[in-house]
Parts: C-alpha cells; structure tokens; sequence
C-alpha cells in the first residue's frame, strides 16, 4: 500500500503500539509520527499490535470481548489527526492483510478538522507540533 498506519497512539491511560510496515518510513512519515525506523523495525506485527490495543480497550471498559465498542461506562470515540488515518488507510491495510476492521472502529473524531475550523486556519505539522504550538506538552 502507498499509505499505512504505523502508530495507536491513544490517551485515557495512553496505550501506543507500532509495528514494521512493508515498507521503509518516508522522512514524512518520520517526521509526522515521532517515530524513527529503528523503533519501527523492532515492533510487533500488525497482528499482535492490534490485539494488545483490543485488550487495552477492553481493559479500560472501551471494548467488548468481540471488538465492538463497550459504551455501558460513557459514550466514546477515537480522535485521529484525519479522517483518513481510520476511514480509508487503516481500512485498507487490514484488507491488505486480510484482517477484519473491528466494529470499535465505527466511529471518530477528526482532530485536524476541528482545529482548522476552531483556528480559522491550516495546522503546520503533525499533532504533536499542534499541541505544543499551544503550549501543551504531547
């Protein structure tokens, strides 16, 4: 694939899992995520990366044992920096990897929207350059 997910960064009690994509990180990829190839190299599977993060939901009373979403606790969402990071990428690789999406992944906030629409203007950078432009630590 042109474009795959490598990161899960999450916060409640922040879970980040990444693992080795096909492919070897573009300076944009690097430099979007934090991430160096080295830490890339070293991961898990997608596999196993997604069933940790699955069990890390369900640990936190986000999840059901089946993948769908646990809402007995509170509504919630995932945030992403685009709406291409759920709707179209991750979908793709896990078709490309003959995973199925888990029904968690019905829904989501899209971070980067909400911030051009607050700001009245484009986010510079990623997410993190974004929250530390207003002066939060990532």
């Amino acid at each position: 694939p042109c474009c795959e997910i490598i990161q899960f960064p999450a916060v409640v009690v922040r879970f980040k899992g990444s693992w080795a994509p096909s492919t070897v990180l573009s300076a944009f990829s690097r430099e979007l995520c934090g991430i160096s190839q080295a830490q890339v190299d070293a991961a898990p599977d997608l596999r196993q990366v997604l069933r940790s993060f699955l069990a890390w939901l369900q640990a936190q009373g986000l999840a059901a044992p089946d993948g769908g979403k646990d809402e007995s606790s509170g509504r919630w969402c995932f945030a992403t920096w685009t709406d291409a990071d759920i709707g179209n990428t991750l979908v793709a690789q896990l078709e490309a990897y003959n995973i199925d999406l888990p029904r968690c992944f019905t829904d989501w906030v899209d971070l980067k929207q909400l911030y051009r629409r607050h700001y009245k203007h484009g986010p510079q950078g990623g997410l993190q350059k974004c929250v530390e432009y207003l002066g939060l630590k990532f």
